[in-house]
């Protein structure tokens, strides 16, 4: 009896369990989220789901972060988003941000290193797999501009020549030192690290600019003559000549349009690399020392040193292309599973062109039962049959039925006990007749 007490049992706790997870799963999603200011944007960030663009917004400084999957909705607004902080504009951590809106909404993000980071958190610190999912509006991601390369040192002046009173001639002054190089300009950043699917819209991804190469040092200015006095034969000294002019900085390299994979089911891609920068002007010569004074004769002065070349521009790297899916399929999904297993659905898009590309975090699931509990790529079975499960993404579509059944544990477990309990009935029963057997004979003696 307790074996089938055990089975009606585990049945009603798989089926509490079933219904339990069919209700997760028929949850209705919470409404969208209006914001109208940077505050509200964040904190709603903080915590996923939908949000709706209610104001044309500009937050600058800090960077913004996801704590979940989130759904912008920008409508027909303008977020525009601007890091001073040192790092990227948006920062996904390993969540997915999906954008989408009217053919006039727009998300602009500029950052120190890029526009969107993927692969960091808040500060950097930890490596994630995030995604940026395009389904409407223009989406625009900046690298950050390359920093201006530090200006040249100033050449130290010539030493002044000595005077000489009663005999002999002035000293000659020394030259001016040649001002140092201008720095080199900073290289523009790649606009985004991560993983994009564009399925409608505009994606604009460009580098950020090369900064321009640092201002050459000025050159040092020549000495000072020794001068000549008393004996009107005496020559004073020559001023030293000016240091040339350091040379300006190279300008930093653009930043590529590369750092991403985009993948393109639909929609406009727009890849452009940052310019270089310019280069830093050359510095300024030093001037000639003034010759010291002579009875006799006094001579030139020194002569200035000459102007710093400029620093050769950056260049501008060429733009990889966007790869176009040609088709998805379902890859290394089992054919079989048990009541109550999650399972993961994982998919590969082969590209035009050749070449593959997992694209698992970015499709929607469906199941043929409709109990089935499906969060992002897995999926949880809840009832004991076949299951097709169908990913899409766009207009693309893959399946694989996987046959699910119950799980045999708990009924070997019934069977066990059964037994188990069957043999100790036997065992007391056999236990009782020997005690009666021998209470009787110690009667009988008796």
């Amino acid at each position: 009896m307790r074996a089938v007490l055990h089975r009606i049992t585990a049945f009603t706790a798989t089926g509490a369990i079933a219904a339990a997870l069919a209700l997760a799963g028929a949850a209705p999603a919470s409404a969208a989220t209006t914001v109208t200011d940077c505050a509200g944007l964040q904190a709603t960030l903080g915590t996923g789901g939908e949000v709706v663009l209610g104001a044309d917004l500009l937050c600058s400084g800090d960077v913004l972060f996801l704590g979940a999957d989130t759904t912008l909705d920008l409508g027909a607004r303008t977020l525009t988003v601007i890091s001073t902080t040192g790092t990227a504009a948006i920062a996904t951590g390993s969540s997915t941000l999906t954008v989408t809106g009217t053919s006039t909404g727009l998300l602009y993000a500029q950052g120190s290193d890029g526009g969107l980071i993927f692969a960091e958190d808040r500060d950097g610190s930890a490596a994630f797999v995030g995604h940026l999912v395009v389904e409407g509006g223009i989406v625009e991601l900046i690298g950050g501009d390359g920093a201006t390369g530090a200006t040249g040192t100033v050449g130290d002046p010539g030493a002044d020549g000595e005077d000489f009173v009663g005999c002999c001639d002035g000293g000659d002054a020394g030259p001016g030192q040649p001002g140092g190089s201008g720095g080199v300009g900073g290289a523009g950043a790649d606009p985004v690290s991560g993983d994009i699917v564009v399925m409608a819209g505009t994606l604009h991804l460009q580098g950020g600019a090369g900064g321009d190469g640092g201002a050459g040092g000025a050159g040092g200015d020549g000495g000072q003559g020794g001068d000549i006095t008393q004996f009107i034969m005496g020559v004073g000294g020559r001023g030293g000549d000016g240091g040339d002019g350091g040379a300006g900085g190279a300008g930093g390299v653009g930043g590529g349009a590369g750092g991403a994979a985009v993948l393109v089911v639909g929609g406009t891609v727009e890849l452009w690399a940052g310019s270089g920068g310019g280069g830093g002007a050359g510095g300024i010569p030093g001037a000639g020392g003034a010759s010291g004074y002579g009875e006799s004769w006094t001579p030139p002065p020194g002569s200035s040193g000459d102007a710093g070349a400029t620093g050769a521009d950056g260049i501008m790297p060429t733009a990889t292309a966007p790869a176009t899916i040609a088709s998805i399929s379902i890859v290394n999904a089992p054919t079989t599973a048990k009541l109550g297993d999650t399972v993961t659905i994982s998919v590969q898009a082969a590209l035009d062109g050749g070449g593959t590309e997992d694209v698992s975090g970015f499709v929607e699931l469906s199941s043929s039962v409709p109990e089935d509990v499906l969060s992002g790529n897995t999926v949880t079975f809840t009832h004991a049959s076949p299951h097709t499960i169908t990913a899409a993404l766009g207009g693309f579509t893959a399946a694989v039925t996987i046959e699910v059944s119950a799980a045999p544990v708990l009924a070997a477990t019934g069977e066990a006990d059964a037994t188990a309990w069957i043999a100790g009935a036997g065992a007391f029963c056999l236990l009782g007749l020997l005690l009666v057997v021998v209470a009787g004979r110690r009667a009988a003696r008796g």
